[in-house]
């Protein structure tokens, strides 16, 4: 990565807000953001591994809203919310930039050890287990759903085109 290509303190960046197509009808519908679009999850993909960090994407680097969903690659209705990642520097949260065009953001926490390693499950610096870190608490700590505003509600999109 490009260290000349870090996002500035007033980028705005996104976090998509996936669902289930039973979510969006129901006594249980999830119809807009809320706290649990923002915990980190203790099972990543079905793949037995934590989540290191609550994924954001770089605003800059899509055309479109239609460019995002197509980068997430997912069948499932969806949306997305917003904020400047200055506000989430006032908040002590770190980042990691990552992709191929260095669109992606892993938000961490304020003690993480991941930001200077490269590999591992990251944890607080000063915990015993990476599940001590408190994007893993469900009061949403951080109040990432306050900062973050829905510009799109989750719904059902066209496919994504594979290429």
């Amino acid at each position: 990565m490009s260290e000349d290509d870090q996002p500035a303190g007033t980028e705005k960046v996104v976090r998509g807000l996936l669902r289930f197509p039973r979510e969006l009808t129901g006594p249980y519908a999830r119809l807009h953001q809320d706290i649990d679009d923002f915990i980190r999850r203790l099972e990543y993909r079905d793949t037995g591994l934590p989540e290191n960090g609550i994924s954001v994407f770089r605003m800059s680097k899509f055309a479109s809203a239609a460019d995002f969903y197509a980068k997430l690659k997912t069948k499932k209705p969806v949306g997305y919310a917003q904020c400047e990642l200055s506000s989430l520097n006032a908040l002590g949260l770190k980042h990691k930039v990552s992709g191929q065009n260095n669109e992606h953001v892993s938000l961490r926490c304020p003690d993480c050890n991941m930001i200077e390693l490269a590999e591992g499950i990251c944890k607080p610096t000063d915990k015993a287990s990476f599940a001590d870190c408190p994007l893993f608490d469900k009061s949403d700590p951080f109040e990432l759903n306050k900062k973050f505003k829905e510009q799109e509600a989750p719904v059902a999109r066209p496919a994504p085109q594979t290429s």
